[in-house]
C-alpha cells in the first residue's frame, strides 16, 4: 500500500485531530488556513488523494462531510498503549495545546505512522530556513524525527556535518560519496567531509496559531 507523504501526512493528522475534538469535519477554508495553503483550491485535490488511499471518505452533496476511515472504531476502543508514538520536544517553541500533561513530548497515534513502532525513539525539532520547502517542508514547520544513525538514498535526513551545524536535507548516496540536497531550486546541494546521522524525517506538522 502507497505510504503518505510528508504533506498528506499533516493532512490527514490535522483532519484526525479536528474531528476528534469538534464531532464534525473543517471546512475546506479553514483547512486552507490551518496548513498555510496559498489558495483554496489546492485543498480539493489533496483530499482525493487521502481518499484513494482509503484514508478518508468525502461526501460531496453535504458541507463538513469528510470521514476519517475506522475513526470511529478507534475511537470507541481503549487505545492500548503501544498505539501511541511519543515524540520528544527538543525546544520550547511548539504550542501547548497539542503536547501532553508533559509539556516536553506529543503523543501521536500509530495509526497516523504506521511505518514507526511505538518503541522507536523519536523527537520533534522546529524548521528554520527555507531549504526544503519543495518537499513540502516551511520555514517554522514542525518536523516529526525518528532517531537513527543510517539511512537510505532519498531519505530525508537530519545530519551533523563536519561537527559543526546540523541541517536537514535529502540524502543521496552512490558508492562511498554522500550528497545532501536541498529541496530548493535556489540552494546548492552539499557534499559533506563527516556526516553523522541523527535522524530520519517521517512527518511534518504545519500548524497555524
Amino acid at each position: 500500500m502507497k505510504s503518505l507523504n510528508l504533506e498528506l501526512n499533516e493532512l490527514f493528522y490535522y483532519l484526525t485531530e479536528f474531528i476528534d475534538r469538534n464531532g464534525f469535519s473543517p471546512s475546506y477554508r479553514e483547512i486552507q488556513t490551518a496548513l498555510g495553503y496559498k489558495s483554496i483550491s489546492m485543498v480539493k485535490p489533496k483530499l482525493l488523494e487521502l481518499e484513494q488511499l482509503n484514508k478518508i471518505k468525502i461526501n460531496n452533496y453535504k458541507s463538513r462531510a469528510i470521514e476519517i476511515i475506522g475513526l470511529k472504531n478507534r475511537l470507541q476502543q481503549e487505545t492500548p498503549i503501544n498505539e501511541s508514538i511519543v515524540f520528544k520536544i527538543l525546544n520550547d517553541t511548539f504550542p501547548n495545546r497539542f503536547s501532553t500533561q508533559n509539556d516536553n513530548v506529543l503523543s501521536i497515534s500509530k495509526t497516523l505512522l504506521p511505518e514507526i513502532d511505538a518503541t522507536d525513539s523519536c523527537f520533534i525539532l522546529k524548521m528554520i530556513g527555507t531549504s526544503m520547502v519543495d518537499a513540502g517542508i516551511d520555514d517554522g514547520d514542525f518536523v516529526l524525527i525518528k532517531n537513527q544513525t543510517t539511512a537510505k538514498t532519498n531519505d530525508i535526513v537530519y545530519a551533523l556535518i563536519e561537527d559543526e551545524f546540523t541541517t536537514i536535507k535529502k540524502y543521496i548516496k552512490k558508492g562511498e560519496m554522500i550528497t545532501l540536497f536541498p529541496a530548493n531550486k535556489s540552494m546548492k546541494p552539499v557534499i559533506p567531509k563527516k556526516i553523522k546521522i541523527l535522524g530520519v524525517i517521517v512527518g511534518c506538522l504545519k500548524l497555524k496559531f
